[in-house]
């Protein structure tokens, strides 16, 4: 049996060196990984990587990621689906949400990609997995300068609800978001499983310690960063 696997994402990187912010992490050391388990597991596997930013498909050929098209969301998923039908392969779509998200001029493109993927999975050889990683309503009322629009935060939220609802499979970072998620849009839990946050060991590096100063590392979600922001501010006052 092979197993393809698309990756949808804001953009490409599968090596340290890739990262430009914090859900960079999230690609090089979740997604990065469950490619090389792919190769290892399924040789004959066909990897798709397709990133928001530039609007390239990617496919990997075994050594080197190659630029296969530029193209819409929609046209990348068409072409990850017809692909692995004719290799008579099952295709998991792992969607990095909210990121892979395109704009919301774009985002017929991402309702018309759901469809399509909803009407080949019908057949059981098209799965959706869906990394929940940001909650982008909560997101908008943590960092926006001024409270979000009711209109804004109702298509927020019909977009997380048609996303969830349509996943085969839900990846949340901890059991406290599983449990506020799968109550906030009456979820099924046993499609959710937990996969935390690791840590990058080679993005570690050692400071030289000081008698006036200390270091402090944080690790949890974007969100909750902030409130540790302006309490520790608070506490050196």
């Amino acid at each position: 049996m092979s197993i393809n696997l698309i990756i949808f994402t804001s953009y490409f990187a599968v090596d340290i060196k890739d990262i430009k912010g914090g859900i960079g992490y999230r690609y090089v050391g979740l997604y990065a990984n469950l490619i090389k388990f792919f190769l290892r597991k399924f040789t004959k596997s066909t990897i798709f990587w397709y990133s928001q930013d530039d609007s390239f498909l990617r496919v990997y050929n075994g050594r080197r990621w190659r630029k296969l098209n530029q193209c819409n969301m929609t046209k990348a998923v068409t072409t990850s689906v017809i692909s692995s039908l004719k290799s008579r392969s099952y295709l998991i779509c792992l969607l990095g949400y909210p990121y892979a998200v395109p704009s919301i001029k774009k985002i017929w493109q991402y309702f018309l990609s759901l469809f399509v993927l909803k009407i080949f999975g019908l057949g059981g050889r098209v799965k959706l997995v869906t990394d929940f990683f940001d909650p982008p309503v909560e997101a908008a009322y943590a960092f926006s300068k001024k409270k979000p629009s009711i209109m804004f935060v109702a298509l927020l939220r019909f977009i997380d609800s048609l996303t969830l609802r349509l996943s085969n499979l839900i990846i949340v970072v901890n059991e406290i978001w599983e449990n506020y998620v799968s109550k906030l849009y009456k979820l099924d839990r046993s499609k959710m499983i937990v996969v935390q946050n690791g840590s990058l060991l080679a993005k570690c590096l050692k400071k030289r310690k000081t008698s006036d100063s200390f270091n402090v590392l944080y690790a949890g979600s974007a969100i909750e960063k902030k409130v540790f922001i302006n309490f520790a501010k608070s506490s050196l006052v």
